[in-house]
């Protein structure tokens, strides 16, 4: 089976094709995939000069592990990275603490205290690291530093190197106050890496996989090898990557973070079709889909019959007060079978209607309300 497997990896390299292969488990399909992919780019590279960069998707991050151990049973020692979550990665105890006690994501809570430390400038001016509204988080200052990467590349990065996330978290966490970022570090080594080992979700979900910040600059899918171990639970994968989590308290909390993002911001305008709004107003009408959100589920909460039968029995918009004009906002939320996706609850929301919006900052909105309610923080640390 591994010679099978392997000969179609190359064949759909060469021809740039899509290949579906299954195997027996304990067949060694995962060794065949990777050690046919990267003989593939070597030989690619050795006729061309250049080669595309493998990224191998798998399901779990204990099989990050796993796979590098595959990799180090291989002849070829190719520049790779290992992308883990901030679980597994982040080095700051102070961060981890916060985010537990507030009881919000560790993703937020990391974005903010990087934003708070490149704000605040160095520690030595301050005393250190941290203030009165949170922490701030040193390793991610270090993560430019020099003594920081001449380790890294010593110990991970270096021709030869076969390295996992232990490794990068030992890097980090032995260099003491000049030890940088590992989970930042990992997606810059991936930029020129010749083999990224990954979880799904940098392949499936797009809010991962078409991020651009700074730190992944050269990560992209297109015209990359791109392998998916455990192919089978894509279809639950790209579900999870389609999918939002809201309770009534974090709809809540969107709203909030909108409130406070207008007390902060009160001098921000924004002009689209030849109208100017100012912060405030864009505020108003973004806080609209979340509380009409928060209020429907208020009213399922307290009993209240669905959208459907409210108007089933004579009580939808403009009947009389009944729950099918608190639920409207439900019917139209993009997703649903027989609706359009996003345009359609805009338009409800007030936004479209106001023609306020041009379908650039329609689709920016979208993307906005969406991480809105991912958030599970309140007041200004939402905002942020």
């Amino acid at each position: 089976p591994q010679l099978q497997v392997a000969e179609r990896v190359v064949h759909a390299c060469t021809n740039g094709g899509i290949a579906l292969l299954d195997a027996p488990t304990g067949t060694g399909k995962s060794i065949a995939l990777l050690t046919a992919a990267i003989a593939w780019q070597r030989k690619a590279f050795q006729e061309h000069g250049s080669a595309p960069q493998i990224i191998y998707g798998v399901r779990t991050h204990a099989q990050l592990a796993q796979m590098v151990g595959e990799l180090k049973k291989m002849p070829y020692r190719p520049r790779m990275a290992v992308i883990g979550s901030r679980e597994q990665l982040c080095i700051n105890s102070q961060v981890k603490a916060s985010a537990s006690r507030q009881r919000v994501s560790l993703n937020l809570m990391c974005r903010q205290a990087a934003r708070r430390a490149t704000h605040q400038g160095p520690p030595s001016a301050r005393g250190g690291f941290g203030t009165s509204d949170g922490c701030a988080c040193e390793p991610y200052v270090q993560l430019g530093g020099h003594a920081h990467a001449r380790r890294v590349f010593e110990r991970c990065a270096a021709p030869g190197k076969l390295w996992d996330v232990e490794d990068l978290v030992q890097v980090s966490a032995s260099s003491g106050s000049l030890g940088g970022c590992p989970y930042y570090t990992s997606h810059v080594l991936a930029g020129s890496a010749d083999v990224v080992i990954c979880p799904h979700n940098y392949i499936l979900d797009p809010a991962v996989s078409q991020c651009k910040s700074h730190h992944r600059e050269h990560w992209s899918l297109e015209d990359r090898i791109v392998i998916i171990d455990e192919a089978h639970n894509l279809e639950q994968g790209c579900r999870d990557a389609g999918s939002v989590e809201a309770s009534l308290s974090e709809l809540r909390q969107a709203a909030a973070a909108l409130a406070a993002l207008a007390a902060r911001h009160p001098l921000l305008r924004v002009r689209t079709r030849g109208v100017e709004l100012s912060c405030l107003d864009l505020v108003t009408e973004l806080q609209r889909l979340p509380m009409q959100l928060a209020t429907a589920l208020e009213a399922l909460a307290a009993g209240a019959p669905s959208a459907g039968q409210g108007r089933a029995q004579g009580q939808g918009p403009g009947g009389g007060g009944g729950t099918g004009e608190l639920l409207e906002g439900v019917d139209k939320v993009w997703g649903l079978p027989g609706h359009p996706a996003a345009g359609e609850f805009l338009r409800h929301a007030g936004l479209s209607a106001k023609d306020i919006l041009s379908k650039g900052t329609e689709d920016l909105l979208v993307e906005l309300t969406d991480r809105l309610l991912r958030v599970q923080a309140t007041g200004q640390e939402s905002a942020t």
